[in-house]
C-alpha cells in the first residue's frame, strides 16, 4: 500500500512537469486540479515570476555522469534518448510535485525539506540547479565557507524520487557541521593530544621531546664552551696589560684576537643552538594546530543513508549515519573520495600529511626546521602502517563512518546562515495532555502577524521537534485550529471537545460477549475466551494484555481502530507517508494519547514507543522569519540582477 502510493504520486510529478515543460496551460491545470500539495505547486509556477526564470537556468551541461543518472532517474528516460535543457527542467520540476516523505533515519532534514518544499520552493530549485551544475551546496557565514557534495546515493527504492531524495540527503550533512575540529568524529581516533597513549599527538610530542633534550644539551654545552672562551680572552687580555716588552705585547695580542674569535664563534654556536632548542619547543604546538586546521580543510564528515544503526521499533526513527570523505587538496567534489574500509582510511591519512608538508614548511618562520618538519611527516607515515596506530584508531569506534541523531537546529543555522541562535518555544512536557495544552496555549502567545497564515492556509507549518524526532506542526488544521482561537480557558476547550466526547463514546459502547470474541479472536484466534458478561473498553484491555503482555501496542491498536470514536485531533505531520499526529481518547484507559494517524484510512496507532520520552523537552520554532530568507548562492546573485 505504502510504495503504491508513493509511485503513484511519482507518476503524476512526471505526468504533470512533463505537460509544463510541453507547454501546457497552468490555469487549466489548476482548474482540473482538486487542491493539496500539487495545486499549491502549480499556483506557484503561475504566480511566482522567478519561477520560470529559474526553471530557464536548467541547462546543459550537467556536472557529470552521476547528475545525468540522476536526472534520468528522476523522469524515467531511457539510456538510449539523449538529454536536453527540457529533461533537465523537466526533472526539477517533479521534484516539486513529489511530496517528500521520510524513508531513512533523517527526520532532523526530511522536515526542514518538506518544509522548504512547500513553503520555500524558490529555495529547493536554487539547490536542485546548484546540484545538478555544481554537484554540491555552499554556505559561507561567521567568517567560514561550508561545502557538502552531494549525496554518493538515493537509496534506488522504485517509489523514490533520485534528484528530490539526493537533495534531501545532501542537506543532511548540513545537520553536523562542526565549528571547531575538536568535536568532529575524525578527531577522536586521531589522538592529537600528547597525552593520549597511542596517537598521532603521543607519537610527535615524544620524538620531538627526545629532540629537544638533546638540543637543550646541546645548548648547555656551547653555553659552558662560551663562558669558558670569554673567560680565557680575559686571561689574555689580563697579560697583555702585564706585557713589559714589545715583543710579548705584540705576541700576546694576537693571542688574544685568536680568543676573542673563538668566543665569538663559540657565541654563535650558543646563539645556533637555543634558537634550535627554541624552534623545536614551538614546533609541537604548531604543527598540532596546522594539523587541525589542515583536516577541516582536506577532509569532511557527510550523510550517509546506507549507514543504519541498530533499529528502532519505527525504521524511519532509526539512528542516522555520517561517513568521512577525503578531499584529495581540490575543491571540486567529485574527485572527493568517501571511505570505507581501514585501508582506505589510512591512504587517505598518508596522502593528507604527504600533501600539507610543503604547505607546513613554507609556513613555519623557522626555516631551519624544514628537516625536522620532514623526518615527523616520515615519522608519521610509517607510523600509520604499524598495526599500534590502526588497533587505536578503531578502539572506540571506525574514524570513517559514526552513527548520530543529527541536528536540526544546527542544519537550520548552517543552510540559512544563521548566527545567533533560532527562537524556539520548547516545554518539559510530561503527558499528551499536557503537550496539546501547550500547543495550544503557544498558538494563542503568537503574534497575529505569525498566526496569520495558519489561518488563511491550514496546509502552512512550524518545524517541531520531540526528544527523539523532528515534524512538521499544522497549527492551521481543523478542529485544533478551533482550540486556539477560542477565547476561553485552554483546559476547558480541551476538555469540552476532545476528551469528554471521546471518554463519552467509549462510556456507551460496552462490550457484550459477542463483541469481545470478534475483537479477541481477531487478535488470539480460537484461543480466545470472552468475558461472561458486557466489560468496559478499559476492562477487556486489561483481560487481553493479562495473557499477551508484550503485544500491548497490538491490542491498542485494535482496540482503537475496531471501537466507534469521534475523530482524533490532527495536529502535525509526521514526515512518515500517509501518517499525521493526532491526540484522541485510549480506549484502554480513556484518557488523551498521543497517535499516528492515517486520515486516508481513518487508522491510527498509539505512539507506545514514546512512553519514555514525555517528562523531556518538546519545542516549536516559533519565529519563521528566521528560515524565511533566500539563502545566498551564485545562482540566486544571478537571479536578484535579472
Amino acid at each position: 500500500m505504502n510504495n503504491e502510493f508513493l509511485l503513484c504520486n511519482f507518476k503524476i510529478a512526471q505526468k504533470l512537469s512533463a505537460d509544463i515543460v510541453a507547454g501546457a496551460n497552468l490555469d487549466e491545470l489548476i482548474a482540473k486540479c482538486d487542491g493539496g500539495h500539487v495545486k499549491k505547486v502549480l499556483a506557484f509556477l503561475r504566480n511566482h515570476k522567478g519561477a520560470q526564470v529559474l526553471l530557464k537556468r536548467f541547462t546543459l551541461p550537467v556536472a557529470n555522469a552521476y547528475v545525468e543518472a540522476i536526472v534520468r532517474g528522476s523522469i524515467h528516460l531511457p539510456k538510449g534518448v539523449r538529454l536536453t535543457n527540457a529533461h533537465l527542467q523537466q526533472a526539477a520540476l517533479s521534484a516539486l510535485f513529489y511530496p517528500l516523505r521520510q524513508t531513512v533515519g533523517s527526520c532532523f532534514a526530511t522536515a526542514p525539506a518538506i518544509y522548504i518544499q512547500n513553503e520555500q520552493k524558490e529555495n529547493l530549485l536554487i539547490d536542485l540547479h546548484d546540484l545538478m551544475m555544481l554537484c554540491q551546496l555552499k554556505r559561507t557565514f561567521a567568517g567560514r565557507e561550508y561545502v557538502v557534495p552531494i549525496s554518493p546515493t538515493w537509496g534506488k527504492r522504485k517509489s523514490d524520487h533520485p534528484l528530490l531524495r539526493v537533495w534531501e540527503y545532501t542537506l543532511a550533512s548540513f545537520s553536523d557541521y562542526k565549528e571547531e575540529f575538536c568535536q568532529w568524529n575524525l578527531y577522536k581516533n586521531l589522538g592529537l593530544h600528547p597525552k593520549e597513549k597511542g596517537g598521532i599527538g603521543e607519537l610527535l610530542y615524544t620524538a620531538l621531546q627526545a629532540k629537544l633534550d638533546m638540543a637543550n644539551e646541546e645548548t648547555a654545552q656551547c653555553h659552558h664552551n662560551y663562558l669558558r672562551a670569554v673567560d680565557e680572552a680575559r686571561a689574555c687580555q689580563v697579560l697583555l696589560r702585564q706585557s713589559d716588552t714589545y715583543r710579548k705585547a705584540r705576541m700576546r695580542r694576537a693571542e688574544l684576537e685568536a680568543r676573542a674569535y673563538h668566543a665569538r664563534a663559540c657565541r654563535d654556536l650558543c646563539d645556533e643552538a637555543q634558537s634550535y632548542a627554541e624552534g623545536l619547543s614551538n614546533l609541537f604546538s604548531f604543527l598540532i594546530e596546522q594539523y587541525t586546521e589542515q583536516f577541516q580543510k582536506h577532509f569532511c564528515e557527510i550523510f550517509d543513508p546506507d549507514i543504519v544503526g541498530e533499529k528502532s521499533a519505527l525504521y524511519e526513527d532509526s539512528p542516522a549515519g555520517f561517513r568521512l570523505i577525503y578531499k584529495h587538496s581540490r575543491d571540486n567534489p567529485l574527485a572527493w573520495s568517501p571511505i570505507y574500509s581501514l585501508e582506505e582510511y589510512a591512504c587517505a591519512l598518508k596522502q593528507f600529511f604527504i600533501a600539507v608538508e610543503p604547505l607546513l614548511i613554507d609556513t613555519y618562520e623557522w626555516k631551519e626546521g624544514a628537516k625536522v618538519l620532514q623526518e615527523m611527516t616520515t615519522l608519521i607515515l610509517h607510523y600509520l602502517q604499524s598495526e599500534k596506530f590502526l588497533s587505536f584508531a578503531t578502539k572506540n569506534q571506525i574514524p570513517w563512518s559514526y552513527i548520530s541523531g543529527g541536528n536540526m537546529h544546527r542544519l537550520l543555522q548552517c543552510y540559512y546562515c544563521i548566527e545567533g541562535e533560532i527562537t524556539e518555544e520548547k516545554k518539559r512536557v510530561k503527558s499528551p495532555l499536557d503537550l496539546l495544552i501547550f500547543l495550544l496555549d503557544l498558538m494563542k502567545a503568537l503574534p497575529y502577524c505569525v498566526t496569520k497564515r495558519f489561518e488563511e492556509d491550514d496546509s502552512s507549518a512550524l518545524l517541531m521537534y520531540s526528544p527523539v524526532h523532528a515534524f512538521l506542526f499544522k497549527p492551521g488544521l481543523r478542529p485544533f485550529i478551533e482550540g486556539w482561537l477560542d477565547k476561553g480557558f485552554t483546559y476547558t476547550w480541551v476538555r469540552d471537545n476532545v476528551i469528554l466526547p471521546g471518554q463519552l463514546a467509549y462510556e456507551e459502547r460496552p462490550l457484550s460477549r459477542e463483541d469481545q470474541t470478534k475483537i479477541g479472536s481477531a487478535l488470539l484466534g480460537k484461543d480466545f475466551s470472552p468475558h461472561e458478561g458486557v466489560i468496559t473498553p478499559p476492562r477487556f484491555h486489561a483481560l487481553l494484555l493479562e495473557n499477551n503482555p508484550h503485544r500491548r501496542e497490538e491490542i491498542d491498536t485494535l482496540l482503537f481502530n475496531t471501537l466507534p470514536r469521534p475523530q482524533p485531533l490532527i495536529f502535525a505531520d509526521t514526515n512518515w507517508l500517509n501518517y499525521c499526529f493526532a491526540f484522541a481518547v485510549n480506549p484502554a484507559t480513556l484518557e488523551l494519547d498521543l497517535y499516528r494517524y492515517d486520515p486516508l484510512t481513518k487508522r491510527g496507532v498509539p505512539m507506545t514507543i514514546w512512553e519514555g520520552e514525555w517528562d523531556n523537552m518538546w519545542g516549536v520554532l516559533t519565529h519563521p522569519e528566521d528560515i524565511g530568507g533566500n539563502h545566498i548562492s551564485q545562482l540566486s546573485l544571478k537571479i536578484n540582477k535579472v
